[in-house]
Order: structure tokens, then C-alpha cells, then sequence
């Protein structure tokens, strides 16, 4: 079972031209070391971090040198006994460039991956992908992805394919969106407070593919009290629990003043949720 912590980017980070791009330009690897870290002292087995599109189409960096970064982190994870959940990025962050103009990343970056076999949970092509209606369209976004995750299975056998979502998951054969038939697993992503543990039903039994929790969280901003956000944790470990295709779920995030199971500023331990946490297997 996954149980595990996406990296969120440090406060000075929220810089332009995107934050990943920050991250990814900037690559403070002694910070990142650290948030593993402590999300495995918290009992995480697997971390996620969102990559940058946007950087790649910048050229601010190389695409040799992002592949070393990802390639360092796998090699991290794999060394500690830990999986690796790689996003190749989010299609609100492309610069300039048109979002088709940067299919190739993805492919690049999973190629990269696929060397690391087990020490990779897999590869989330883009983070959200319904971000991208607004700019190509929902078939637009669909014939992009499916075209790409094409391209990775002959480019990256073996690696194991998602294409994450915040929306709420399809009840029907006849709404599976055209990327369930290329991809492996399904990664939603939970941070609504009325979301009900029956949510995922019957995502598993149409699509027949397991389903994975990429990203869930409890702000300490939006005016819940710390039994709130307790009890969240614990209604997502109960949707967890409601069917049996679940690989499990990785919380957002580690380390982050907001949502963190640390906070950022002090690195204190937020023990209303990281006691829930613990719950999890």
C-alpha cells in the first residue's frame, strides 16, 4: 500500500515565471533531501514532486541537466527503500510555448525514469489535466495526452502510466474520459471537505484499473479547527479503505506552512493531522 508526501515548494520560491520552474531552475537539493526525509520518518514508502514544462520550453535549463535532477531523486528514493512518483508537470506552465510544442518532455522524462524500474511508483504525465481546457480544449487536451502516453509506451516499456485529475471521477462506462484506455492506474487528487468516502464508486469495477490518491490535503488557512482537518485525513483513509483496487494516497504535503505535516517556518510537527497520518497504513 502507498502511503505518501508530495514536496511543495518553499516560500521563496513562488516566484515568476512559475513556481515549478523555480524549483527546477534553482534545484535546492539539501532542502529536498531533507522533506524526504521527514516524510519518511512520518512513515511515508513513496514522495511525489510536480516537474516543469515550463523551464524545459524556457531552455533556462537543459533538458541533460533537468534528466540529472530526476535522475538524482530516483536514485535517492530508490537508496532508502522508497518509491519515486514522478509528474512530468502541469500545462499551465508551458511559458510561451504551446502546450503540443512540448510533447516531447514527457517523453524524454519517462525514458529517463524507466531505468529505475521498481524504485519508480510511476509516471504521472501532466499534474491536473483538466487545467488545459481553457487553452486547447477538453479534446484537444485528450488527443495530446493520448498521443503522448503513445509515444511513452514505446519509448519507456514498463513504466507505469497516470494522468492525474481534481475533478470528481467518472460513475459510468460511457464517461471514462479517452486516456483510461492508456494509462495504468488512476491519481485524483481530494481537498474538498464534503467529499464522500463512496467518492471513487465505481471507478474500479468500469475501468478495471486501480486507483491512487496523488494529492489530498487540510489547510490551516481556510477557517477549519484542527478536529477538522483530523477528521479529513480520516475520511480519506476511510475512501481509501472503501474498495479494494486502492494503491493508497499521498498527502500534500510534507513540509508547507499551509497544508504541511510540518510547517515550513519552524519545522514543528502539526500533530492534529500527522496523528491521523499515522492511522494510515
Amino acid at each position: 500500500m502507498i502511503k505518501g508526501s508530495n514536496l511543495a515548494p518553499r516560500k521563496s520560491q513562488f516566484l515568476p515565471p512559475g513556481v515549478w520552474d523555480t524549483v527546477w531552475s534553482r534545484w535546492d537539493w539539501t532542502w529536498i533531501k531533507r522533506t524526504i526525509d521527514l516524510a519518511v520518518q512520518q512513515g511515508a514508502n513513496a514522495v511525489r514532486l510536480i516537474g516543469s514544462l515550463g523551464i524545459l520550453s524556457s531552455k533556462v535549463i537543459t533538458m541533460e541537466t533537468y534528466l540529472s535532477r530526476q535522475a538524482r531523486l530516483a536514485q535517492y528514493c530508490g537508496s532508502i527503500g522508497i518509491k519515486y512518483y514522478a509528474c512530468g508537470g502541469d500545462l499551465r506552465d508551458v511559458g510561451n510555448a504551446d502546450p503540443r510544442e512540448v510533447r516531447s518532455y514527457p517523453v524524454a522524462q519517462a525514458t529517463n525514469l524507466a531505468a529505475f524500474g521498481s524504485d519508480v511508483l510511476g509516471f504521472d504525465l501532466v499534474n491536473e489535466y483538466a487545467a488545459g481546457f481553457d487553452s486547447l480544449g477538453k479534446a484537444g487536451v485528450e488527443s495530446l495526452l493520448v498521443s503522448t502516453l503513445k509515444d511513452i509506451r514505446t519509448a519507456a516499456t514498463g513504466l507505469r502510466l497516470a494522468v492525474s485529475d481534481d475533478r470528481p471521477p467518472p460513475k459510468s462506462a460511457e464517461t471514462l474520459p479517452a486516456i483510461a484506455s492508456y494509462i495504468d492506474f488512476w491519481d485524483f487528487h481530494i481537498y474538498s471537505p464534503d467529499v464522500q468516502f463512496d467518492v471513487m464508486e465505481p471507478l474500479g469495477h468500469i475501468s478495471g484499473l486501480p486507483i491512487l490518491i496523488g494529492e489530498f490535503g487540510a489547510s490551516r488557512a481556510d477557517g477549519r479547527s484542527s478536529v477538522d482537518r483530523s477528521q479529513f485525513y480520516r475520511r480519506i483513509l476511510n475512501i481509501q479503505r472503501s474498495q479494494p483496487d486502492f494503491m493508497g494516497s499521498l498527502q500534500w504535503a510534507i513540509v508547507d506552512d499551509d497544508f504541511g505535516l510540518y510547517d515550513e517556518s519552524t519545522l514543528t510537527l502539526q500533530n492534529d493531522i500527522a496523528s491521523a497520518w499515522a492511522s494510515f497504513p
